[in-house]
């Protein structure tokens, strides 16, 4: 009884464990696709990244000799690809629905092009630090000093 009583638990987590993952994987979906050129070319070497829009998860692969890449275990959700090589234009599309149980293909066609620059745009606040007025009806927007607006300047 005791050497059933060995056998028998870890058979059980053993049973439960595979339960757990043959839950996950059916209902995780996959990205797969190929990076070209604007000729058709494959491009190899490029980084692809895909991002989870509801997560913030990332996950990096490199393109291989035939510029395909594979994104496997996803769960369902929407997703932003991300595409970057030397010499090319980076690319970025938002909004790729991945299903349960679906292989999506998500084909990138990259255009030449130099070095390029990244610019980040933080949104202003909806409403202007303004105090209101005494004798006004509306609110007062705060004054500009001069001192700022030609800061860094000789004269």
């Amino acid at each position: 009884m005791a050497m059933s009583k060995w056998i028998g638990r870890p058979a059980i987590a053993l049973l439960v464990a595979l339960a757990a993952s043959s839950a996950f994987a059916q209902n995780a979906g996959s990205l797969r696709g190929t990076i070209t050129d604007q000729q058709g070319a494959v491009l190899p070497g490029a980084a692809v990244v895909l991002t989870n829009e509801a997560t913030k998860a990332t996950r990096q692969v490199v393109t291989d000799a035939k510029g395909g890449y594979f994104f496997a275990a996803l769960l369902p959700g929407n997703y932003t690809i991300s595409v970057e090589l030397s010499g090319f234009k980076g690319k970025t599309t938002r909004g790729i629905r991945i299903s349960p149980n679906d292989t999506r293909g998500y084909d990138v066609t990259m255009e030449i092009g130099g070095q390029s620059e990244k610019i980040e745009v933080t949104a202003l606040p909806t409403r202007a630090p303004w105090r209101a007025s005494a004798t006004s009806r509306g609110p007062t927007p705060p004054r500009a000093t001069p001192s700022t607006a030609y800061a860094g300047t000789t004269s």
